[in-house]
């Protein structure tokens, strides 16, 4: 329909954010397994700061191709982590 546009959905993965931080205070509220899996996450340093996805997708926003659209975009993706990678080293 806008073929100047490019629309698709991004999935930043799992972030050290609030909400990853109220799941783990709230253990009570879900099944064990995932309460685990979570606080997991958290102990063995495998949450995101919230600026490395965002930098995912701000290269993403500046980018993107055309054939994305409709699309899900992971910014864990090997094959765009490296440009990412190289995109923002000083």
């Amino acid at each position: 329909e806008k073929p100047d546009v490019t629309a698709f959905s991004f999935t930043p993965g799992v972030v050290d954010t609030g909400m990853q931080q109220n799941i783990r205070d709230r253990k009570d509220v879900m099944p064990a397994e995932l309460a685990e899996y979570f606080s997991g996450l958290h102990q063995g340093g495998q949450l995101e700061p919230p600026e490395v996805p965002a930098r995912a997708l701000a290269w993403c926003a500046l980018n993107a191709a055309p054939e994305w659209t409709g699309g899900e975009i992971s910014y864990s993706d090997p094959s765009l982590a490296g440009k990412i990678r190289r995109a923002f080293q000083a």
